[in-house]
């Protein structure tokens, strides 16, 4: 299966680190279980995680994952590895930008993930944040090629591309 980028929503590590604080035995038909084994499919079929280069997100992420031992080393595993985290500038048309926070109430705090996701080409974003209404979702697939998947999605792309 060839190497994927994904962009991972800071809400996705933040939901993951909550519930592995919670039980880290979680069955994969969980949330959380699910969001596990998306991010260790991931690691170990070698693909890429996509983060903006003013670093942002990886603020963000190391926020979310603030106490969640499990999530720290997989981060640093994949930090390690060369190639394994793509560094794109946040740079997204304005008119997208516009469009997004006027017209669809996206949040602000968001369009990182977007504009990153909209560099890379064939890149899967991953979020249940509930700034992804479908007004949204419609409008990044349509305008920007982008899709955005639950954790659930993820994982069955991950194995089943």
């Amino acid at each position: 299966m060839p190497a994927r980028t994904w962009v991972l929503d800071a809400w996705v590590l933040g939901v993951l680190a909550d519930g592995l604080k919670a039980d880290a035995s979680l069955p994969e038909t969980s949330r959380v279980g699910a969001g596990v084994a998306f991010l260790h499919q991931m690691e170990s079929a070698g693909h890429r995680v996509a983060v903006d280069s003013e670093g942002k997100i990886e603020r963000e992420y190391r926020d979310r994952m603030a106490g969640c031992r499990w999530l720290q080393h997989w981060w640093a595993r994949m930090q390690r590895v060369a190639g394994r985290v793509h560094r794109r500038p946040s740079n997204l048309e304005r008119r997208h930008s516009e469009h997004l926070l006027h017209d669809l109430e996206f949040h602000y705090d968001d369009l990182p993930y977007v504009a990153v996701a909209s560099q890379v080409s064939n890149t899967l974003l991953v979020s249940e944040d509930s700034d992804y209404t479908e007004a949204v979702k419609d409008y990044l697939k349509r305008e920007l090629g982008l899709a955005v998947l639950t954790l659930n999605d993820a994982l069955e792309q991950v194995r089943d591309p």
